[in-house]
């Protein structure tokens, strides 16, 4: 069985009425009063357990061509948040190159780096999915983690896409009040933070 299974958007099943996604006025609230990118991750992956049951949460985007950097997390903390993630050889990665969504269906059994770190950190599975402009161009990825090996369905991984879309969205809007239409070199003018660590 393949540690990682991947699905391109069109193989997800889809969804009906009966799939509420839903926001609370404080999200709203807090969404709409925040003034920095860093502050509005925080508050989406807050919110991110509420609509998809996990033990973690987490929103990496683009930091240069060999790296993700983890912007927001909630939840279980087995690889922190401002950690930068390399592309190759992590299922971050590979949802990020690919633009597919990944579900790692038992962690203990992938040698993913970012993985094995989730896995050492207490979880048993893990679905990503990638943060994608209009365009296709993938800025990040959108994540969630359980403890539960096998916790993830085809329906659980359709919502996910579906919130990562719309958090794509709303990053871009942050960037274009700030700093204008999205170029090429995304993310250069971002204020990343010095990350404390790094995950080898």
């Amino acid at each position: 069985m393949k540690s990682v299974v991947c699905l391109a958007p069109s193989q997800l099943s889809e969804l009906s009425e009966e799939h509420i996604i839903k926001l609370s006025a404080p999200f709203i609230q807090s969404l709409t009063h925040t003034d920095t990118l860093e502050s509005m991750l925080s508050i989406l992956a807050r919110w991110l357990p509420s609509v998809i049951q996990a033990d973690r949460a987490s929103i990496a985007l683009k930091n240069n061509s060999q790296e993700l950097l983890l912007w927001a997390i909630a939840g279980n903390q087995a690889i922190p948040a401002t950690t930068p993630v390399p592309i190759a050889g992590t299922m971050v990665g590979k949802t990020f190159t690919e633009k597919q969504i990944l579900v790692c269906e038992d962690l203990s059994t992938s040698r993913l780096k970012d993985c094995q770190k989730l896995c050492d950190g207490g979880l048993g599975s893990c679905m990503d999915a990638p943060l994608l402009l209009q365009d296709n161009r993938c800025i990040g990825t959108l994540n969630v983690a359980h403890k539960q090996p096998g916790f993830y369905t085809k329906e659980s991984a359709a919502m996910l896409y579906c919130l990562a879309r719309w958090t794509a969205l709303h990053i871009k809007l942050h960037y274009l009040i700030n700093y204008g239409e999205i170029e090429g070199n995304w993310p250069e003018n971002l204020e990343i933070r010095s990350p404390p660590d790094r995950l080898h």
